[in-house]
């Protein structure tokens, strides 16, 4: 009986498998689906990196200093857009592969440098409240 039913779920499995692997094609050339060239990402992803790299942080740095973790959040849910110029005359396929490309890396610089603001602003904070404490503890009772 277990026998029947392994050669039915093969059966039923290389069925499937031979549909899945016959309709794929054929599906992409009925919708007419054409991926942009290798080379169009390739620049698109490189050259969206480059601007985004050279994007400023410094704000971002001093909003996770004074802002602590709502900096950072803040920072997180902001998502940058690439600057229009750069993508005149570019083809649709070209645009979307710069623009997702864009944003994710200047999201995650701009995600970084409020994380660094925010630890080194938490520093900051505990040397003042250290010393502090230490000043106090140091002081003679005059009352």
């Amino acid at each position: 009986m277990t026998n029947q039913r392994l050669n039915r779920f093969i059966a039923a499995l290389f069925v499937f498998l031979t549909f899945n692997l016959a309709v794929t094609p054929s599906a992409f050339a009925i919708a007419n689906v054409e991926f942009p060239p290798y080379a169009v990402n390739e620049e698109a992803r490189a050259e969206a990196t480059a601007a985004a790299n050279a994007t400023d942080t410094q704000i971002w740095f001093i909003a996770g200093c004074l802002g602590g973790i709502i900096g950072v959040l803040i920072a997180a849910a902001i998502e940058p857009k690439p600057s229009a110029t750069a993508l005149l005359g570019k083809s649709p396929e070209y645009v979307a592969v710069y623009s997702d490309t864009y944003t994710e890396v200047a999201k995650k610089r701009q995600t970084k440098a409020a994380m660094n603001g925010c630890l080194a602003g938490t520093l900051v904070s505990v040397a003042f409240y250290a010393i502090l404490i230490v000043a106090a503890a140091n002081t003679e009772d005059d009352f």
